[in-house]
């Protein structure tokens, strides 16, 4: 595997910098380098320019560098300070609390109690909060300055409506952001957040908060994408990594989207929240290419017929053994649980193809509540390795969430004695999550330390 090393990089675009460019790729960033990059080559970086903790895990997590109380990757425990002040938001140091009281909390702080009592959802709550982060940033960032700004992101119209209207109105009304401030122009980046703003992951990939990075949003899409983006620990800076060789030249890309969503559901997220149609190799690919032929059973039946075609009666059989997960009874234990989802699926197994996600969200819902349950694990192994079986055929090569999952089968390998299938579950997960997170990682280091006992 390459060093990690960041490679070299140029923005599309006249004049030696960023610039609009015809069309939907619009920016785009492109690899310059004279050698081509290797799989789990750093390719990218992306600082970030402002960013907002998910409200709800506000009494969990650190306010300023997202640490969590107890983390479910190195099992370590870390303690937090409540603010004294407004009994909102909690710190895991004073170094923390410092580094987020002068320039956002020291603002936020007497707002926070009248901004949770508005009945306002958890997104809209962050993205008023970081609406104000966005604008103080701009006022106090360098003028002419050659870096991407906010402001150089692309809105669109379809994304104003009453709601970005009255977030905006409270942002400026609750004083986030400043007066001077037209009512517009905060509209139009609440538009722009929708557009170009990321969710900040975890390590494995579960959503800690929501993050504006101009560097970041200059990355195009695609569903058959070249780097994985993770995010640093440290300083929660976003990080590209090559997946497959990328050849000098090549265009920088990575999926706005899970790729394992079938075609015609993926296309119309993007089109809904990004406003263009993807013409990427696997959305425009037939059965007859690689790419093409991953999208093939996503939402297809036994037969392999897609969903758009399917008979009535499977519809009904379908829809019927789904209603049983409406009864409330059926989840208020877990072996009810357990043998809810196991009757589900087996009406979906006589019906779906083995790829189809509906099958695979069923699956992935009984993996978790077998693992639960020391009686079923054996269960939960089988479970697990057919998800495996979806993941690598559907997911590109390399893709994290297939070296996260032969690192759940390990250690579930582990707890069944299974020890020589473990080592080689946290062999392939250990090379994989080299490539897609980077060798000093912490989910690295643990695997470096399961396959050494």
């Amino acid at each position: 595997m390459a060093d990690e090393t960041m490679a070299s990089v140029r923005f599309h675009g006249a004049d030696g910098g960023v610039e609009d460019t015809s069309g939907d790729r619009g920016r785009s960033v492109m690899l310059t380098t004279i050698q081509a990059a290797h799989p789990g080559a750093l390719v990218f970086k992306a600082p970030v320019f402002a960013k907002i903790l998910e409200p709800s895990l506000w009494a969990t997590h650190c306010h300023h560098c997202f640490r969590a109380k107890h983390d479910a990757v190195t099992a370590e425990t870390t303690g937090l300070s409540r603010c004294g002040r407004c009994r909102a938001v909690y710190y895991c140091s004073r170094a923390c609390q410092q580094q987020d009281w002068r320039p956002d909390h020291q603002l936020e702080c007497t707002r926070l109690p009248q901004l949770t009592t508005l009945r306002l959802r958890s997104d809209q709550i962050a993205d008023i909060l970081l609406l104000g982060r966005v604008f103080r940033r701009l006022e106090s960032s360098e003028k002419g300055s050659e870096s991407p700004s906010p402001l150089d992101f692309v809105w669109n119209q379809a994304d104003l409506c009453q709601e970005t209207e009255l977030l905006s109105m409270l942002a400026s009304k609750l004083g986030l952001v400043d007066a001077k401030w037209p009512l517009d122009a905060i509209q139009k980046m609440l538009s722009r957040f929708q557009n170009n703003n990321y969710s900040i992951c975890d390590a494995k990939f579960l959503p800690l908060g929501s993050g504006c990075f101009p560097l970041g949003a200059m990355v195009n899409h695609s569903c058959a994408p070249n780097t994985v983006a993770t995010f640093r620990r440290d300083s929660l800076a976003m990080e590209f990594r090559a997946l497959r060789v990328i050849e000098p030249g090549e265009e920088i890309t990575h999926s706005y989207v899970d790729p394992i969503v079938p075609r015609t559901q993926r296309q119309a997220r993007l089109r809904g929240r990004y406003h263009f149609d993807c013409q990427c190799q696997r959305c425009v690919g037939s059965e007859n290419d690689a790419e093409g032929r991953r999208d093939q059973y996503l939402d297809a039946d036994v037969d392999g017929i897609p969903q758009s075609r399917w008979p009535a009666k499977r519809q009904e059989a379908l829809q019927e053994a789904e209603s049983k997960s409406e009864d409330p009874e059926a989840w208020d234990t877990l072996n009810r649980r357990i043998e809810t989802l196991r009757g589900i699926l087996n009406v979906q197994q006589r019906h779906l193809h083995s790829e189809n996600t509906q099958l695979l969200g069923t699956l992935s819902q009984l993996f978790e509540a077998q693992l639960e349950d020391e009686a079923t694990r054996s269960d939960a192994l089988i479970m697990g390795e057919k998800i495996l079986h979806v993941y690598e055929r559907v997911y590109p090569e390399n893709h994290p969430m297939i070296g996260l999952q032969r690192f759940t089968l390990g250690d579930l390998c582990i707890t069944l004695s299974r020890l020589a299938s473990a080592k080689t579950y946290f062999s392939d997960a250990y090379r994989i999550l080299q490539i897609t997170h980077g060798r000093k990682h912490e989910l690295v280091e643990l695997l470096r330390r399961r396959l050494g006992q």
